[in-house]
């Protein structure tokens, strides 16, 4: 078994953020693909950090968007 399978979803949130922090210029889709999770739940994330100023708000990003 995988360890992104057992992952809580708060556990994956938490991750995409680690992500999202460390390339804040990759897009939704490509950090889904890299923590195994929907692009929707990465968008969420990131307007949340977004709001909240602990990553760049972006207007291009890099990747499969």
């Amino acid at each position: 078994m995988s360890a992104e399978a057992a992952l809580s979803p708060e556990q994956k949130r938490d991750l995409i953020a680690k992500v999202l922090k460390a390339k804040p210029g990759a897009s939704n889709r490509q950090i889904a693909a890299q923590v195994k999770a929907d692009h929707k739940t990465v968008a969420a994330v990131r307007k949340a950090q977004e709001a909240t100023g602990e990553v760049p708000q972006l207007e291009k990003t890099t990747g499969k968007d």
